[in-house]
Protein backbone atom coordinates (compact mmCIF):
# COMPACT_ATOMS: atom_id res chain seq x y z
CA UNK A 1 0.00 0.00 0.00
CA UNK A 2 1.60 3.54 -1.43
CA UNK A 3 0.72 6.22 1.14
CA UNK A 4 -0.43 9.61 -0.45
CA UNK A 5 1.79 12.45 -0.42
CA UNK A 6 -0.77 14.90 -0.13
CA UNK A 7 0.05 17.46 2.90
CA UNK A 8 -2.99 15.81 5.97
CA UNK A 9 -4.97 17.54 7.94
CA UNK A 10 -4.22 15.72 11.22
CA UNK A 11 -1.71 12.96 12.50
CA UNK A 12 -4.88 10.26 12.00
CA UNK A 13 -5.12 11.44 8.21
CA UNK A 14 -1.55 10.27 8.03
CA UNK A 15 -2.30 7.10 9.63
CA UNK A 16 -3.23 4.19 6.70
CA UNK A 17 -6.05 2.43 7.38
CA UNK A 18 -5.90 -1.70 7.64
CA UNK A 19 -5.48 -2.93 4.43
CA UNK A 20 -3.52 -5.52 2.80
CA UNK A 21 -0.52 -4.36 1.80
CA UNK A 22 2.01 -5.75 -1.13
CA UNK A 23 4.96 -6.76 0.17
CA UNK A 24 6.96 -5.57 -2.83
CA UNK A 25 5.50 -1.93 -2.65
CA UNK A 26 7.02 -1.88 1.03
CA UNK A 27 9.55 0.42 1.99
CA UNK A 28 13.17 -1.60 1.39
CA UNK A 29 13.60 -1.26 5.36
CA UNK A 30 9.97 -2.49 6.28
CA UNK A 31 10.32 -5.03 3.58
CA UNK A 32 13.65 -6.37 5.33
CA UNK A 33 12.01 -6.22 8.65
CA UNK A 34 9.23 -7.83 7.86
CA UNK A 35 10.76 -10.37 5.74
CA UNK A 36 12.85 -11.48 8.72
CA UNK A 37 10.11 -11.68 10.86
CA UNK A 38 8.35 -14.29 8.56
CA UNK A 39 10.94 -16.18 8.35
CA UNK A 40 10.98 -16.56 12.04
CA UNK A 41 7.59 -17.61 12.32
CA UNK A 42 7.59 -19.71 9.30
CA UNK A 43 7.26 -23.33 9.92
CA UNK A 44 6.17 -22.47 13.87
CA UNK A 45 2.50 -20.96 12.96
CA UNK A 46 0.53 -22.25 10.25
CA UNK A 47 0.55 -20.16 7.39
CA UNK A 48 -3.09 -19.55 7.36
CA UNK A 49 -2.51 -17.48 10.58
CA UNK A 50 0.65 -16.57 10.27
CA UNK A 51 -0.47 -13.85 6.49
CA UNK A 52 -2.88 -11.96 9.67
CA UNK A 53 -0.11 -11.40 11.54
CA UNK A 54 2.23 -10.03 8.83
CA UNK A 55 -0.36 -7.50 7.77
CA UNK A 56 -0.79 -6.63 11.18
CA UNK A 57 2.83 -6.09 11.38
CA UNK A 58 2.73 -3.82 8.31
CA UNK A 59 0.37 -2.43 9.42
CA UNK A 60 1.94 -0.69 12.76
CA UNK A 61 4.89 0.03 11.44
CA UNK A 62 3.10 2.00 8.22
CA UNK A 63 1.19 3.52 11.21
CA UNK A 64 4.15 4.65 13.01
CA UNK A 65 6.44 5.88 9.85
CA UNK A 66 3.19 7.78 8.47
CA UNK A 67 2.81 9.25 11.76
CA UNK A 68 6.79 10.67 11.97
CA UNK A 69 6.13 11.77 8.25
CA UNK A 70 3.67 13.84 9.78
CA UNK A 71 5.89 15.30 12.02
CA UNK A 72 7.64 16.83 9.36
CA UNK A 73 10.20 13.82 8.50
CA UNK A 74 10.80 12.48 4.84
CA UNK A 75 9.83 9.21 4.13
CA UNK A 76 13.17 7.63 4.05
CA UNK A 77 13.83 9.14 7.47
CA UNK A 78 10.27 8.47 9.17
CA UNK A 79 10.53 4.70 8.04
CA UNK A 80 14.09 4.73 9.33
CA UNK A 81 12.67 5.63 12.65
CA UNK A 82 9.77 3.29 12.58
CA UNK A 83 12.03 0.34 12.16
CA UNK A 84 14.67 1.64 14.64
CA UNK A 85 11.90 2.05 17.68
CA UNK A 86 10.36 -0.48 16.83
CA UNK A 87 11.61 -4.60 18.81
CA UNK A 88 14.16 -6.50 16.78
CA UNK A 89 12.59 -8.42 14.51
CA UNK A 90 13.64 -11.93 16.59
CA UNK A 91 11.77 -10.05 19.72
CA UNK A 92 8.63 -9.33 17.51
CA UNK A 93 8.57 -12.89 16.29
CA UNK A 94 9.19 -14.85 19.80
CA UNK A 95 5.97 -12.35 21.30
CA UNK A 96 3.96 -13.59 18.11
CA UNK A 97 5.05 -16.97 18.46
CA UNK A 98 3.85 -17.02 22.39
CA UNK A 99 0.62 -14.93 21.75
CA UNK A 100 -0.47 -17.10 19.26
CA UNK A 101 0.23 -20.47 21.29
CA UNK A 102 -1.25 -18.77 24.53
CA UNK A 103 -4.56 -17.70 22.22
CA UNK A 104 -5.90 -20.83 21.92
CA UNK A 105 -8.71 -21.93 23.84
CA UNK A 106 -8.71 -24.56 26.38
CA UNK A 107 -10.93 -23.82 29.29
CA UNK A 108 -10.86 -21.23 31.86
CA UNK A 109 -8.55 -23.07 34.67
CA UNK A 110 -5.95 -23.39 31.30
CA UNK A 111 -7.08 -19.45 30.24
CA UNK A 112 -5.87 -18.37 34.26
CA UNK A 113 -3.02 -20.18 34.62
CA UNK A 114 -1.84 -20.01 30.76
CA UNK A 115 -1.16 -22.68 28.54
CA UNK A 116 2.40 -22.75 28.67
CA UNK A 117 2.58 -22.96 32.71
CA UNK A 118 -0.11 -25.34 32.67
CA UNK A 119 1.78 -27.85 30.63
CA UNK A 120 4.67 -27.73 32.61
CA UNK A 121 3.22 -27.72 36.08
CA UNK A 122 1.66 -31.00 34.38
CA UNK A 123 4.80 -32.36 33.30
CA UNK A 124 6.90 -31.92 36.33
CA UNK A 125 4.23 -32.20 38.88
CA UNK A 126 3.35 -35.79 37.29
CA UNK A 127 7.52 -36.30 37.33
CA UNK A 128 7.22 -35.45 41.34
CA UNK A 129 4.26 -37.32 42.32
CA UNK A 130 5.84 -40.58 40.46
CA UNK A 131 8.99 -39.87 42.66
CA UNK A 132 7.50 -39.20 45.61
CA UNK A 133 5.52 -42.00 45.97
CA UNK A 134 8.24 -44.37 44.94
CA UNK A 135 10.01 -42.96 47.94
CA UNK A 136 6.78 -44.30 50.22
CA UNK A 137 7.30 -47.85 48.70
CA UNK A 138 11.25 -47.32 49.81
CA UNK A 139 10.52 -46.70 52.90
CA UNK A 140 7.67 -48.71 53.61
CA UNK A 141 10.21 -51.29 52.25
CA UNK A 142 13.39 -51.53 52.87
CA UNK A 143 15.12 -54.08 50.77
CA UNK A 144 16.89 -57.22 52.96
CA UNK A 145 18.71 -58.31 49.89
CA UNK A 146 20.62 -56.29 47.42
CA UNK A 147 21.46 -57.04 43.98
CA UNK A 148 24.52 -58.82 43.39
CA UNK A 149 27.36 -57.43 41.36
CA UNK A 150 30.11 -59.26 39.64
CA UNK A 151 32.35 -56.25 41.34
CA UNK A 152 32.75 -56.04 45.45
CA UNK A 153 34.70 -53.31 47.29
CA UNK A 154 37.72 -55.77 47.33
CA UNK A 155 38.06 -55.80 43.82
CA UNK A 156 37.74 -52.22 43.48
CA UNK A 157 40.52 -51.57 45.88
CA UNK A 158 42.84 -53.37 43.52
CA UNK A 159 42.60 -50.47 40.82
CA UNK A 160 41.91 -47.84 43.67
CA UNK A 161 43.27 -47.74 46.62
CA UNK A 162 41.60 -45.26 48.59
CA UNK A 163 38.45 -45.72 50.62
CA UNK A 164 35.25 -45.57 48.78
CA UNK A 165 31.26 -45.69 49.52
CA UNK A 166 30.36 -48.78 48.05
CA UNK A 167 26.28 -48.83 48.33
CA UNK A 168 24.06 -51.87 48.05
CA UNK A 169 22.88 -51.93 44.88
CA UNK A 170 19.22 -52.09 45.69
CA UNK A 171 16.34 -51.18 43.60
CA UNK A 172 15.43 -49.03 46.49
CA UNK A 173 18.59 -47.30 46.11
CA UNK A 174 18.16 -47.55 41.94
CA UNK A 175 14.73 -44.99 43.05
CA UNK A 176 16.46 -42.94 45.54
CA UNK A 177 19.58 -41.93 43.64
CA UNK A 178 18.84 -42.63 39.71
CA UNK A 179 15.82 -41.57 39.33
CA UNK A 180 16.24 -37.91 40.40
CA UNK A 181 19.28 -38.06 38.09
CA UNK A 182 17.88 -38.75 34.57
CA UNK A 183 14.63 -37.45 35.20
CA UNK A 184 14.91 -33.31 34.81
CA UNK A 185 16.71 -34.07 31.21
CA UNK A 186 14.02 -36.32 30.18
CA UNK A 187 11.26 -34.15 31.87
CA UNK A 188 12.80 -31.03 30.12
CA UNK A 189 13.17 -31.85 26.82
CA UNK A 190 9.35 -33.07 26.47
CA UNK A 191 8.56 -29.55 27.79
CA UNK A 192 10.28 -28.27 24.94
CA UNK A 193 8.90 -29.67 22.68
CA UNK A 194 5.26 -28.63 24.04
CA UNK A 195 6.33 -25.01 24.91
CA UNK A 196 7.38 -23.18 22.00
CA UNK A 197 8.38 -20.24 23.36
CA UNK A 198 10.95 -19.10 26.71
CA UNK A 199 10.33 -22.50 27.44
CA UNK A 200 13.39 -22.37 29.41
CA UNK A 201 11.91 -19.33 32.16
CA UNK A 202 8.72 -21.21 32.19
CA UNK A 203 9.99 -24.36 33.17
CA UNK A 204 11.90 -22.37 36.44
CA UNK A 205 9.07 -20.91 37.19
CA UNK A 206 6.41 -23.85 37.11
CA UNK A 207 9.13 -25.89 39.38
CA UNK A 208 8.58 -23.34 42.06
CA UNK A 209 5.19 -24.12 43.61
CA UNK A 210 6.38 -28.11 42.97
CA UNK A 211 9.30 -28.14 44.99
CA UNK A 212 7.36 -25.95 47.93
CA UNK A 213 5.19 -29.28 47.52
CA UNK A 214 8.30 -31.18 47.92
CA UNK A 215 9.55 -29.68 50.76
CA UNK A 216 6.31 -30.20 52.58
CA UNK A 217 6.07 -33.84 51.64
CA UNK A 218 9.56 -34.14 52.65
CA UNK A 219 9.24 -33.27 55.89
CA UNK A 220 6.12 -34.92 56.40
CA UNK A 221 8.11 -37.77 55.89
CA UNK A 222 10.38 -37.07 58.82
CA UNK A 223 12.87 -38.77 60.63
CA UNK A 224 13.83 -39.96 56.50
CA UNK A 225 15.55 -37.64 54.85
CA UNK A 226 15.13 -38.84 51.43
CA UNK A 227 12.20 -36.46 50.80
CA UNK A 228 14.34 -33.60 51.87
CA UNK A 229 17.21 -34.61 50.03
CA UNK A 230 14.89 -34.69 47.04
CA UNK A 231 13.87 -31.08 47.64
CA UNK A 232 17.07 -30.14 47.60
CA UNK A 233 18.17 -31.96 44.22
CA UNK A 234 15.28 -30.31 42.56
CA UNK A 235 16.64 -27.18 43.73
CA UNK A 236 20.15 -26.96 42.95
CA UNK A 237 19.71 -29.74 40.16
CA UNK A 238 16.53 -30.15 38.75
CA UNK A 239 16.02 -26.12 38.65
CA UNK A 240 18.89 -25.75 36.40
CA UNK A 241 18.91 -28.95 34.16
CA UNK A 242 15.36 -29.18 33.30
CA UNK A 243 15.18 -24.80 32.05
CA UNK A 244 18.33 -25.93 30.08
CA UNK A 245 17.14 -28.72 28.62
CA UNK A 246 13.35 -27.31 27.69
CA UNK A 247 15.49 -24.38 26.05
CA UNK A 248 17.41 -26.55 24.25
CA UNK A 249 14.61 -28.70 22.92
CA UNK A 250 12.18 -25.70 22.12
CA UNK A 251 15.33 -24.01 20.08
CA UNK A 252 16.22 -27.16 18.04
CA UNK A 253 12.42 -28.03 17.41
CA UNK A 254 11.76 -24.19 15.88
CA UNK A 255 14.78 -24.27 13.63
CA UNK A 256 13.88 -27.91 12.24
CA UNK A 257 10.36 -26.84 11.59
CA UNK A 258 11.65 -23.65 9.34
CA UNK A 259 14.27 -25.89 7.64
CA UNK A 260 11.65 -28.43 6.37
CA UNK A 261 8.75 -26.13 5.96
Amino acid sequence: MTLARTQPNSAADAIPEMASFDMQALDPAIRAYVGEVKRNLHGVIPGQVLEPLLQETIYWMQRQAAMFEFDGLSREDAVKKAVEMDETPKSTSLGLIEDYFESENYGPLIKRLGRANAIVFTIFGLGTAAYLLLLELVIAYPSTSPITTSWTPAMVHRFYPQALPFPELTWQFMVTLGYPVIAPWILGWIAGRLVPIRSGIVVAMGLLPIMLITLLVGLSLMPDKTGLFYFVLQAFYWLPVGSLMAHFSSTLLRRNRQRTR
